[in-house]
């Protein structure tokens, strides 16, 4: 922070010597900081207390009936989505034979991907 305010470059020896002093301050903080051992120091303690009271997590004793209940929701989900995929799947599709005049239908069985449909493509 404190080499922002070293110039625009017009005075080359005021940038430089903005620069040292810049970098010995740093080395000073950095000292302060390791003497500290960075989270009991002064500075930043507070900050980390915060970040740890506004981000803990307290004991739940409720979660374990949330994660069974969570759990027959996916299983009952899970039931209702084979069901769909084996309607679709036994869906039967009528098409004219190419061999006859087209009257009469051949009925013929295609699966049914629910992705595609039964052609392959989007449809």
């Amino acid at each position: 922070m404190t080499g922002r305010d070293a110039g625009d470059g017009s005075d080359l020896d005021r940038v430089t010597a903005t620069y040292i002093w810049a970098t010995a301050k740093a080395h000073e903080v950095m000292d302060d900081y390791l003497k500290y051992q960075f989270f009991e120091h002064p500075a930043i303690a507070a900050v980390l207390a915060r970040h740890l009271a506004a981000t803990a997590v307290l004991p739940n004793d409720q979660l374990s009936s949330k994660f069974r209940n969570l759990e027959t929701t996916v299983t009952k989900l899970l039931a209702k989505v084979d069901g769909i995929q084996s309607k679709v799947n036994q869906k039967k599709v009528i098409i004219a034979d190419p061999s006859t005049d087209g009257t009469s239908p051949v009925p013929t069985t295609f699966k049914s991907s629910s992705k595609n449909g039964y052609r392959g493509g989007n449809n």
